[in-house]
């Protein structure tokens, strides 16, 4: 497929409503077998590397080298190829003067970057709390102080970096040999997380690497030994504490407990949820009363100063709850009860509801599981307020 090389000189006439409406090419074909003419050998040796390339072009393929330059200045006629062809050569010799000062201030931006990150280095390689500086204005911790900083050192002076590398191992050794000392696996240095992203790095001392993986290694070992024993553990007191519930649960049902509540325990389910409200029902034969397992009893307003019928309906409560053992005494379960009122709107009325509020009950003084405690509402009144 034939090549060529291409120039397009967009102009303007004074005359014309917008720029560069009007074009003139220069095409040349490749590789040049023929006597070039005068204007061609000069726009064979154009520096065409400051202009922009045209990569379809509607008169060649891909393939082709086609370049586009638009000249600044306008014409009161229709200009000759020579007259255009030394405009594109001021134009480019323009375009290259201004590409050697943003060049040259460039140099001179990074020569002065270079000059304040050597002065930073020094300062930082003079201060007694190295591996804690804070010259450079960045966070680091000590162990990741090579990764962090290699933005700012590798730019620098290659002697002052050589000094601050070889500052940097040293104090590395002293955090290892301290470590050594007193190992322990933690979130910092060097623990489990270190031994793929320091321990085993080319940052990390080599004469090092070993010992330290060994440690690290045991004390991982016996982590795992202790956290399975744990493991066991907490699987055997869980078992316990189901099989002492079931146990409550099975005695009291056959006493107590509906025919529902013995089937289920008879097909094998712990029952709990049943036995927690026939639990309820049976022990507070009592004005209205709900278990309270959506709602939390702290959105409700405790009531300040209750009337002295609800004051000794209390007392009633309390002396059930010792009764039955929830609690040991009268002081420890007022403890646990306090007067509570809750709002809400219904249409254009305002219901307000006052309650006796009951935390931490735990039915069948079963404290196995402290976890299985409830919030229990006594329904003192409801008022409607219009």
């Amino acid at each position: 497929m034939s090549e060529f090389r291409v120039l397009k000189i967009y102009w303007t006439k004074k005359q014309d409503s917008h720029w560069h409406e009007r074009m003139y090419r220069f095409k040349i074909a490749l590789p040049v077998t023929t006597q070039l003419s005068e204007v061609e050998e000069r726009v064979m040796a154009l520096d065409c590397s400051l202009l922009d390339r045209e990569r379809f072009s509607t008169d060649s393929s891909d393939y082709n080298r086609v370049h586009i330059i638009k000249l600044p200045d306008t014409y009161a006629g229709a200009p000759d190829a020579e007259k255009l062809l030394a405009d594109v050569e001021q134009e480019i010799a323009r375009l290259r003067k201004l590409k050697k000062e943003k060049e040259d201030k460039a140099k001179a931006e990074k020569d002065k970057k270079l000059a304040e990150i050597n002065a930073a280095l020094e300062q930082w390689l003079a201060e007694p709390d190295f591996m804690d500086s804070k010259v450079l204005e960045a966070s680091y911790d000590k162990v990741c102080l090579p990764y962090q900083m290699r933005n700012y050192y590798e730019e620098g002076d290659v002697k002052l970096i050589k000094k601050i590398r070889d500052r940097i191992d040293v104090e590395h050794e002293k955090i290892i040999e301290a470590w050594l000392e007193s190992p322990k696996l933690t979130a910092n240095y060097p623990g489990d997380w270190y031994i793929g992203e320091f321990c085993v790095s080319n940052s990390f001392p080599k004469k090092y690497r070993a010992k330290v993986l060994s440690v690290i290694n045991k004390l991982r070992a016996e982590k795992e030994a202790r956290d399975k024993k744990q493991e066991l553990k907490a699987k055997k007191e869980k078992e316990l504490e189901e099989k002492e519930r079931l146990a409550l649960i099975t005695e009291w049902s056959a006493s107590h407990g509906s025919d529902r509540l013995e089937m289920q325990l008879e097909q094998g389910y712990d029952g709990w949820p049943l036995y927690l409200h026939e639990r309820l029902a049976h022990d507070f034969k009592i004005m209205g009363l709900e278990l309270n397992l959506d709602e939390d009893a702290d959105e409700y307003d405790e009531l300040r100063n209750p009337q002295e019928e609800w004051l000794s309906y209390a007392n009633v409560v309390a002396e059930e709850l010792v009764r039955l053992e929830v609690f040991k005494d009268m002081k420890e379960a007022f403890s646990h009860l306090s007067f509570r009122k809750y709002c809400e709107r219904d249409g254009y009325e305002e219901i307000k509801y006052s309650y006796l509020v009951l935390e931490n009950y735990t039915p069948g003084r079963w404290f196995a599981d402290k976890r299985r405690s409830y919030t229990v509402t006594f329904l003192l009144e409801t008022e409607k307020i219009s």
